[in-house]
């Protein structure tokens, strides 16, 4: 046996497996004095053909709003019904002329038969499903989610508190397959400028001011919060007293001295939160950005019950039930995070990407399992672009450490890989994507690299991987070095950066050319967060059918004379040593999962088609060694298929946290045994369950375990025990 390189790294992507990571460059298209939205539905109509697309399916539905380049999002429609959490974008220069398309379309989708249910009853589903009362004229539109079959829902917009969540019943049985959530938060985030790092206030001109009795000005509008009625936790910004902030003196400043210690009442903070807004908005402007809605700010942000005020150890950005942005800086127990002004910017940053990658980490699951690197990106770009406008790659000098101690970080010294240092935590992976920034800063310098990371977000489609943020990356930096304004070393330097840190395999599966090592939270962290322990969520997963997964599936390219491949998977626990896990294999594509509702309207992805699974018995018990060696032999039913892809996919119920070692080994040596033992029992038959998954359409064969099947991240099964503990209301 000897070890192959199984793969080749492309920057352009145009299958339609992994079409959200598509790059086309179009050459030869001319000017164009037709309105951008015009010109791009004429090249769709014009080239659907040669793309394999639908083009009565695409249409042009919002426009990035960019000053230098114009950015038209197209969605997708199947009969008149859009598609949820997909669009595509096509980018034309300031001549009108089409350069890029950004994205690829869906292929295969079809309306379901049937007639909907009144959606008066997906509203009712939504409120049960989030414990809350939503207003009576809603009327939600009809969707297609991009389910193996498509499914057709009623999206229910409802807002929670400070959150803005997308609830997804079905249109034929009312029931809730899905929650979304459409906000975005960080643990007061701060770079800069702030009382760890410049003690001693300093009185500023504030610009861009547009009343001289109210903090009034072109990025938005400042209040003081007064109280809030608490919601599940939380202060509700719809049932919120808010004051405006008046002028410390007769001549119209506000130079109030700042209150450090726990202040309800303090005023300094919300001219410091206006201050950094409008630095942020100003720099984002420079960069071609034209703000579409208007901004609420609110600084003291805490709630009140019977009396009783409680801190917001907390910042929000969150749209508004009247269309506005509104961003909200909590006054915490130990730490005003409105004296942190780059937890505002950071905030302000998340509108700024939700209105330019549109929809970008809305829908975070897919026929593929979970998918948070979207999330990841939002926190990665909100860290980046403060950090460069303050000079400075420290996060959380003040805040951070003041909330935790130790909990700052430096985007300069990061030395965060991919896969083996992602764990499925927006913040927590989107120090990758902001290191990356960071070094492209260093090599571009701040006002390029700024351009560029700008243009690339504007570019990302709604479900950009890491590795899709790396590839338009790069192709950003390609148009910068044709234009002169980046040389070809700079751009060498920025890859180097980026293979160094994994980025640019960093999509839903990784291939396994060399051995790969994942991090997989256990059930012991996840039951202990949640007050239970590993055999009460082993209880809850296995009355879903239901486990946890790996981070990414693993790909290995089998040559034509290969016989058979051999995967080891090494399990490293952290603590203990009670594991249950599950391994499938699938030819010519990942293994695919259905999304089922878990516990209150969470949706997780389950196992649906493969070719093989180990244990190969549907009802066989999991395997629970630290080490297991798996084989798939030409002589196998079915055969390794030689000359194209195979993908594997972990699905685990392992108490303690573990590390997991991936390694693959090709071998063209003749086999002289054809009955290679427990790894080639052919595929059990489907257990006949009555959630028993439809027969894959390619033909292979699909097998379904007892109790075997994906599941989420750490923070995903979090957010599954917040609903565990919601009062169902009747």
């Amino acid at each position: 046996m000897r070890h192959f390189s199984v793969l080749l790294f492309t920057l352009i992507l145009t299958t339609a497996g992994f079409a959200q990571g598509a790059v086309r460059r179009i050459q030869g298209e001319t000017v164009s004095p037709l309105p951008p939205s015009v010109t791009a539905t004429r090249f769709v109509q014009r080239h659907a053909a040669s793309f394999g697309w639908n083009a009565d399916q695409l249409k042009a539905v919002a426009r990035v709003p960019l000053a230098r380049r114009n950015i038209i999002v197209f969605g997708q429609n199947v009969q008149g019904i859009p598609v949820y959490g997909h669009n595509l974008k096509i980018e034309l220069d300031p001549q009108g002329r089409v350069t890029h398309v950004w994205g690829d379309a869906l292929r295969g989708l079809a309306l379901p038969a049937g007639t909907p249910r009144a959606p008066e009853l997906a509203v009712i589903a939504a409120e049960n499903a989030l414990n809350t009362v939503l207003p009576l004229d809603l009327d939600p539109p009809l969707v297609l989610l991009n389910h193996r079959p498509a499914r057709l829902a009623y999206l229910v917009v409802a807002w929670v508190g400070l959150k803005k969540y997308h609830v997804l019943v079905d249109a034929f049985t009312a029931q809730v397959v899905l929650i979304d959530r459409a906000w975005f938060n960080a643990q007061g985030r701060v770079y800069g400028i702030d009382p760890a790092r410049t003690p001693e206030p300093i009185d500023v001109e504030l610009a861009n001011l547009s009343s001289a009795e109210a903090l009034i000005g072109r990025a938005g509008h400042v209040w003081n919060c007064v109280t809030a009625t608490a919601q599940q936790g939380m202060p509700d910004p719809e049932n919120m007293t808010v004051e405006e902030v008046p002028t410390s003196d007769a001549s119209g400043n506000w130079l109030y001295d700042p209150v450090l210690t726990l202040d309800y009442q303090d005023y300094a903070s919300a001219v410091n939160l206006y201050y950094h807004v409008d630095r942020m908005d100003t720099h984002f402007r420079a960069l071609g950005y034209t703000p579409t809605v208007d901004v609420t700010i609110v600084a003291n942000v805490h709630s009140e019950t019977g009396g009783t005020k409680t801190p917001l150890d907390n910042a929000y950005y969150t749209p508004l039930q009247n269309g506005n942005d509104g961003l909200f800086v909590g006054q915490g127990t130990n730490v005003d995070l409105g004296y942190g002004g780059d937890v505002v910017m950071h905030e302000l940053t998340h509108a700024v990407v939700a209105h330019t990658a549109i929809d970008l980490g809305v829908q975070q699951a897919d026929q593929y399992g979970i998918n948070r690197m979207p999330l990841g990106l939002h926190e990665g770009l909100a860290d980046y672009f403060p950090a460069s406008l303050n000079d400075s790659p420290i996060i959380g000098a003040y805040s951070l450490e003041q909330i935790q101690q130790g909990a700052s970080r430096d985007l300069s010294d990061n030395d965060k890989v991919c896969p083996t240092d992602m764990v499925g935590e927006e913040h927590m992976d989107g120090e990758l994507i902001g290191a990356l920034n960071w070094q492209v800063r260093v090599n571009l310098g701040a006002e390029l690299a700024d351009e560029a990371i700008f243009t690339t977000l504007t570019r990302l489609t709604a479900s950009s991987s890491f590795k899709d943020f790396a590839e338009t990356l790069v192709a950003t930096i390609e148009d910068m070095v044709s234009d002169g304004d980046v040389t070809a070393n700079q751009l060498a330097a920025v890859q180097a950066v980026i293979e160094a840190k994994g980025l640019d395999i960093c999509g839903r599966w990784v291939p396994l050319d060399e051995p790969r090592r994942l991090t997989n939270f256990g059930l012991d962290t996840i039951g202990q967060a949640m007050g239970g322990d590993c055999a009460q969520m082993r209880g809850m997963l296995d009355y879903m059918g239901i486990d946890l997964t790996a981070m990414f599936q693993f790909q290995v390219i089998v040559p034509e004379n290969a016989t058979s491949i051999t995967v080891d998977f090494d399990f490293t626990p952290m603590g203990g040593s009670d594991l249950q896990y599950n391994i499938y294999g699938r030819a010519g594509d990942m293994v695919l999962y259905e999304l089922v509702n878990v516990y209150g309207g969470m949706q997780m992805p389950r196992v649906q088609t493969y070719d093989r699974s180990w244990p190969a018995g549907a009802l066989d018990p999991p395997l629970t060694v630290n080490s297991t060696s798996i084989t798939w032999t030409v002589n196998d039913d079915p055969p390794l298929p030689v000359g194209q892809e195979v993908y594997f996919s972990v699905t685990h119920a392992n108490c303690p946290l573990t590390t997991l070692d991936v390694e693959a080994t090709i071998s063209d040596e003749p086999i002289d045994d054809p009955d290679a033992g427990p790894d080639a029992e052919p595929d059990a038959e489907p257990d006949g369950g009555t959630t028993k998954p439809p027969a894959k359409k390619d033909g292979c064969s699909c097998s379904v375990g007892a109790s075997s099947g994906p599941g989420g991240s750490l923070f995903l099964m979090l957010a599954i025990g917040l609903f565990l503990v919601l009062r169902r209301r009747r």
